[in-house]
């Protein structure tokens, strides 16, 4: 009976040498998981930011785009104004210069 007590108590302390080794590897791999979980989130959080400044810096160069086509559609309206004024001008310039050109010579 003794020797079966005995053998027992040495497979107990076996098995508890295993369970704790076992328990180490455990608590090493989780520490390490919870290690990349903690840089997966900070590089999360480092990519949101970029994201919400390259939407801030985007909606911006899009505002200054369309302020600027604003700009060029009223240069365009204005010089094809300027243009048909100026076609006009010269037309009367030349209408007006002949007429008064010959009314001179009455």
């Amino acid at each position: 009976m003794k020797l079966d007590k005995k053998k027992i108590c040495t497979d107990c302390r076996e098995e508890r040498r295993v369970l704790e080794t076992r328990l180490r590897e455990l608590q090493q791999e989780t520490l390490e998981r919870r290690a990349a979980v903690d840089a997966l989130s900070a590089r999360m959080a480092t990519l949101s930011r970029l994201q919400r400044f390259q939407a801030g810096r985007r909606a911006a160069e899009e505002a200054a785009l369309r302020a600027a086509s604003e700009v060029v559609a009223v240069f365009r309206r204005e010089a094809e104004a300027g243009e048909g004024a100026d076609a006009e001008a010269k037309a009367k310039a030349a209408d007006g210069g002949g007429g008064g050109g010959g009314g001179g010579e009455k």
